[in-house]
């Protein structure tokens, strides 16, 4: 008996593995897409993807760097930063700025979006660094980021309008503005560098208007 099982063993023949697998009856799971083996067409694809994503890295990398905010790369966009946003009055944040969004747009200096997420409005109280995990300094991230985005207002790279309509606005109501409230709010103590930043961005943008309308 057990020579006879022996020989049924040893006349069942392995073939190569199939491209599908009959899962039910008369139903089959083709695997081209799922096997990993497939996901790349050719290895020379993968190394080329592997090339790109390195570059990319390292273009984001040195550019922060170059424009003095190398602090931001270290981030890890964990949000941990934004308990602030929870705190007790003088321990919060008093613009409700999220402070993580200010410290990934200033990687690549993203005027756009820094502005948009009340980046301008920053007083570099310090009440969100103590949340970071890794200590990042965040309110010296910003205030370098408000430098650059008023090198690159009096450069013409930034459109008057997003400054007027997003930069400065109330923190609760969500509207810009005006320039007696601006003025008023940012006369109270702690926003001594707020209103010295609104200040000159004003000036540029009147003398902008100022030229457009010689023209």
């Amino acid at each position: 008996m057990a020579n006879n099982k022996k020989k049924e063993k040893e006349k069942i023949i392995y073939g190569p593995p199939r491209d599908e697998i009959e899962v039910l009856p008369g139903i089959r799971r083709y695997q081209f897409i799922s096997k990993s083996q497939h996901r790349m067409l050719t290895k020379n694809l993968n190394r080329i993807a592997m090339v790109i994503i390195a570059l990319t890295l390292t273009f984001v990398i040195f550019k922060a760097v170059l424009i003095g905010t190398g602090y931001s790369i270290y981030c890890l966009e964990d949000r941990a930063c934004m308990r602030v946003l929870s705190q007790p009055e003088g321990e919060n944040c008093p613009e409700y700025i999220f402070p993580v969004e200010m410290v990934i747009s200033s990687r690549t200096a993203d005027y756009e979006r820094f502005i948009r997420q009340g980046g301008l409005r920053c007083t570099q109280c310090g009440n969100c660094t103590k949340w970071c995990i890794l200590d990042i300094n965040i309110p010296e991230v910003a205030a370098r980021m408000q430098e650059l985005t008023l090198e690159a207002l009096a450069k013409g790279k930034i459109d008057s309008e997003l400054i007027l309509e997003e930069g400065f606005i109330d923190p609760q109501t969500r509207e810009p503005l005006t320039e007696a409230a601006a003025t008023a709010r940012y006369s109270q103590p702690g926003y001594e560098k707020v209103l010295r930043l609104y200040t000159e961005m004003m000036s540029i943008i009147e003398q902008r208007e100022v030229r457009f309308a010689a023209r």
